[in-house]
């Protein structure tokens, strides 16, 4: 899988565009699953495919966007999983040889993450993984999770890739509202630095407007460091006849896309409304452009999904610490005690500080802390530092932060945890 990171060092490279959209034109209606068409109009697939990748595309993605378990088992789909995937990959890339690379294509759940929704981590994670499975068998060369609004859910999704096919790259590609944040708050900044930190090998923003809008966007996330992958909307659409109608030329497109190269994007393609056509165009106006990207450097931030600080002298900074062992907060914690935890958000949030430090040593009930960490994630927006000596503790609770957060070092165990999480250490 090096030599699909190894090309983009070098070359920019040209992603596909919208399959959705495409397959509308084929007869697709709306009450039908675009997926299910892997195995019922395969063909048609086979021929969506071979169009972009005539059209240019040295990258194709799978027509998977909402193949996992749970989408597809609102069609009465669910035990046809693997097939769905599986087909969609292998046909790909029997469509693509060796003359360029497959992504698989991987969207969000639509629904909330807990505790403001029923989504919990875990649930999140097996859906992912019961779908990228059949599509790392049909030999996809990357996972492109894209459309995400929300960074915790996108956490999961590529957990899911990291702690079970290491060796497969990560796109993880990120939709922006007009102010510049995803759905959930998160600047297009943060969000970088949670997924770049996290391990993903290109990160990027798709759908969200036309190109002309996203460039901020683009360049606020390319400050974290590159690669940086871009797929726009074919402009902003609107409504005639009860049809979904996009103004923007290919030509203009291309032409737009082009100031993407100056901030780090090497891998740039279309998202809704795109055809084939924008595609050879964006080939023909990038031909001549040369790859550019900056290296990921550590910056010494943590961050919530929504705010970020620089800890150069940890012991300068305003923090508040919860000791979990304090009489205090012991039984909020054991039991889980969800009124008193949110009453403790509430009033840590409302704090003049700028870290929330969770303290456990020697903790007895991790599965409870794990818990009320969750809880309080979702009404605090400051960023997290986490203190303890426990290994299997520090796991549960890094896996579950939403954010990028800091750990200070109190024993080396922990030292191999805090890297795959791409947590800050802290030596004090």
């Amino acid at each position: 899988m090096k030599k699909f990171l190894d090309a983009m060092q070098s070359n920019l490279l040209i992603f596909d565009g919208s399959k959705g959209y495409m397959l509308q034109q084929e007869g697709l209606s709306g009450g039908e699953s675009a997926e299910v068409w892997n195995i019922t109009h395969k063909d048609t697939l086979r021929n969506l495919y071979q169009k972009y990748k005539d059209a240019g595309s040295d990258v194709i993605q799978t027509n998977t966007f909402q193949a996992t378990g749970y989408h597809l088992g609102k069609y009465g789909y669910e035990d046809r999983l693997y097939d769905i995937n599986y087909t969609a990959a292998k046909t790909a890339k029997e469509v693509m040889g060796d003359e360029g690379y497959v992504a698989a294509s991987v969207g969000p759940l639509g629904r909330m993450m807990e505790p403001a929704g029923d989504l919990s981590f875990d649930e999140a994670y097996d859906l992912y993984k019961g779908q990228i499975k059949p599509l790392i068998d049909g030999g996809v060369n990357a996972v492109n999770f894209e459309t995400f609004t929300d960074v915790a859910e996108l956490r999961a999704a590529v957990l899911a890739v990291k702690d079970n096919w290491s060796d497969i790259p990560v796109i993880a590609s990120v939709a922006f509202e007009q102010n510049k944040r995803t759905l959930m708050g998160t600047p297009a900044y943060i969000a970088g630095l949670i997924l770049k930190t996290l391990g993903c090998e290109v990160i990027g923003t798709n759908c969200s407007f036309g190109p002309s809008h996203m460039l901020d966007i683009v360049k606020d996330m390319s400050k974290v460091g590159g690669p940086v992958c871009v797929k726009p909307n074919a402009g902003m659409p609107r409504i005639e006849q009860g049809h979904v109608i996009y103004d923007q030329t290919a030509e203009g497109f291309a032409d737009a896309c082009i100031d993407f190269t100056k901030y780090g994007a090497v891998l740039i393609g279309g998202c809704c409304g795109t055809t084939p056509e924008f595609i050879s165009a964006l080939k023909s106006k990038l031909s001549f452009v040369k790859a550019t990207q900056k290296d990921y450097k550590e910056t010494n931030e943590v961050s919530s999904l929504t705010d970020t600080i620089v800890v150069d002298d940890y012991k300068s900074i305003s923090k508040r610490v919860v000791d979990i062992s304090c009489k205090e907060y012991i039984d909020i914690f054991k039991y889980v005690n969800q009124p008193e935890l949110m009453s403790l958000a509430f009033d840590i949030q409302d704090e003049a500080c700028d870290i929330v430090e969770i303290t456990a040593i020697d903790c007895e009930f991790p599965i409870q802390l794990e818990k009320s960490l969750d809880c309080m994630q979702g009404f605090i927006k400051k960023p997290f530092v986490f203190k303890t000596n426990q290994s299997e503790l520090l796991n549960k609770l890094l896996r579950i932060y939403r954010g990028r957060a800091g750990v200070v070092i109190c024993d080396n165990s922990v030292t191999n945890i805090v890297k795959k999480y791409g947590a800050l250490p802290i030596i004090i």
